[in-house]
C-alpha cells in the first residue's frame, strides 16, 4: 500500500485529519477546488473552516466537545484502516473518511449559529 498522507485543512489543531495514501488515484470532488482566495461552499477547505471560525469566537466554550470530535474521526479512520487495497479501494476509503468529517463539521457548524444566534 505505501504511505499515508494525513491531511488536516484549515486550522489544523481544530481540523480532523483525512488519509490520503499513496498511489491514490482520485480525491473526492471538493478538493478540486481552492477555497483560500474566496469563499467556495462546497470546496475541503470551507467544509472545515465556518465550523473553526465560529468555534474559535468562544473557544472557552466550544474547545472541549470541539477536540472530542476531532479526536472521533481520527479515531474513526484509524480503526477502520485497510492494510491493503486497490487504489479505488484506498480512494473510497479517503472519500468515506471525508465525508464523514465533512458532516460532522456541518452539524457543529449549524449548532454554533444556533449557540451563538443572540450573541457570544
Amino acid at each position: 500500500m505505501g504511505g499515508i498522507c494525513w491531511l488536516s485543512l484549515d486550522n489544523p489543531a481544530q481540523s480532523p485529519r483525512i488519509p490520503i495514501f499513496c498511489g491514490t488515484t482520485s480525491l473526492p470532488k471538493a478538493y478540486e477546488t481552492c477555497g483560500q482566495g474566496q469563499y467556495v461552499p462546497d470546496c475541503a477547505l470551507w467544509s472545515f473552516r465556518r465550523a473553526n471560525k465560529l468555534a474559535t469566537l468562544a473557544w472557552q466554550g466550544t474547545q472541549e466537545g470541539f477536540n472530542k470530535e476531532v479526536l472521533r474521526i481520527e479515531a474513526l479512520a484509524i480503526d477502520g484502516l485497510p492494510t491493503s487495497g486497490t487504489p479505488a479501494s484506498l480512494n473510497a476509503y479517503t472519500e468515506y473518511i471525508f465525508n464523514e468529517a465533512a458532516r460532522a463539521w456541518k452539524a457543529m457548524e449549524e449548532n454554533y449559529w444556533l449557540q451563538f444566534g443572540l450573541g457570544f
